[in-house]
């Protein structure tokens, strides 16, 4: 019963403060965070740290949702174009956060090796379901800079993941080897060969497609081909992790490659429609209030100078690594300046990351919240950063055009 109160509280508190903050310009999904920061543990408490437990299912599965619908609106054709630019954008958008958190935490605050490669690592990181949110408010996923953005912390992602397991072998072997390493890149490439396969098959050879359409026509059973695609999408999802990727980068895959061409126009449309408002109205807003009310406020109290390194990291390094890897692609500065900013929020995966260091003993339990906080602030900061860069931007268009 008390699960089902804390989902009433959450859902409703969640869209009545999304829409408050979309009337004065604002992303709704901040007001959806704070409200659950408001109604948690950390103020008034009326969702406790032993109820919010209890939602952590209904996180995950949020997440899963979220990461689904976002592959199933991206068109995969505008992703493969913008992939030599995104390739480069993600490199330098990973590597100088990485590089700047590694040499702060071990080679100026003295932390061991191994953690400071784990925190490196967690304050650069991106979160697919944050920007996805970001973009669908600011309007602009379905443009050439959303799919640049999406491709981009798709590809940031598959190192985030390569890198985690390198960090998890030399914790758990204490030292790497030229086998393991090689092991790693050999499933990532397995993986993404196997997704590259089965879309060129629906694509060119149209051999999925014409088989699909034969079995959907013979199925009765009352939304069955919804059933059926997220099954699949399970399946993907947990090849992925399997392959030494993670369970939510699968997931954004398979949306990926589950098209209008894979199944039918009308059986993607149905899909989409019976999706789009589960995921919009109902776990959108609850994973974002869920988020809100896993912020521990005392975490900071004690840690609160450490904090604040984490955050200009993930923030300022963010923005200079998308930026400068923009530069180099030949973007424009509005552009390049909305590619940082909208990759700064760690979110959800590096809530997952900092769990598996921390449950692996990598981390300690200090550690673990300034990471937890810093994933929590980042999410709130990133849409107001992302939508202060796009509302002067089109003060500066709007003079130069009065001009």
């Amino acid at each position: 019963m008390n699960l089902y109160i804390n989902i009433f509280l959450l859902l409703g508190l969640a869209v009545a403060s999304g829409e408050i903050f979309a009337r004065i310009k604002q992303v709704p999904l901040i007001g959806q965070v704070l409200i659950g920061i408001i109604i948690g543990p950390s103020v008034l408490g009326i969702i406790t740290y032993s109820s919010a437990s209890s939602l952590m299912v209904i996180s995950d599965i949020a997440v899963f949702f979220l990461m689904f619908i976002s592959g199933l609106e991206l068109d995969i054709k505008e992703v493969w174009k913008e992939s030599a630019s995104s390739i480069v954008i993600a490199i330098t958008m990973f590597v100088i956060p990485y590089l700047i958190g590694y040499t702060v935490f071990f080679y100026v605050l003295k932390y061991p090796y191994i953690v400071s490669m784990f925190i490196a690592l967690c304050l650069s990181m991106s979160a697919l379901p944050v920007a996805s949110m970001i973009l669908h408010e600011l309007d602009i996923y379905n443009t050439t800079l959303g799919t640049k953005i999406m491709s981009t912390s798709t590809f940031k992602d598959i190192i985030s993941m390569f890198v985690l397991s390198i960090i998890l072998m030399i914790y758990t072997y204490h030292s790497i080897s030229i086998n393991l390493v090689l092991d790693s890149i050999l499933k990532i490439i397995i993986f993404l060969g196997v997704v590259i396969l089965v879309y060129l098959l629906i694509l060119y050879f149209k051999i999925i497609p014409s088989t699909i359409g034969k079995l959907l026509k013979k199925l009765k059973s009352r939304e069955i081909v919804f059933a059926l695609l997220l099954v699949t999408s399970l399946a993907i999802s947990v090849f992925a992790q399997d392959m030494g990727m993670s369970f939510i980068t699968g997931t954004f895959f398979s949306g990926l490659i589950i098209t209008d061409e894979s199944t039918g126009k009308k059986q993607y449309n149905d899909l989409l429609n019976i999706l789009s408002p589960v995921t919009y109205g109902f776990f959108a807003p609850l994973f974002f209030a869920i988020l809100g009310v896993e912020f521990i406020l005392s975490g900071l109290i004690e840690d609160f100078l450490i904090f604040l390194i984490m955050l200009i990291i993930a923030i300022g390094a963010k923005i200079l690594g998308g930026y400068l890897g923009s530069k180099v692609v030949k973007q424009d500065s509005y552009d390049s300046l909305m590619i940082g900013s909208v990759c700064t929020a760690g979110g959800v995966l590096e809530l997952v990351v900092a769990s598996i260091g921390y449950s692996s003993g990598i981390i300690s339990g200090i550690v673990f919240s300034l990471l937890v906080a810093n994933s929590i602030v980042t999410s709130i900061l990133a849409p107001l950063i992302a939508s202060a860069i796009k509302e002067k931007v089109h003060v500066i268009k709007n003079v130069k055009g009065a001009l």
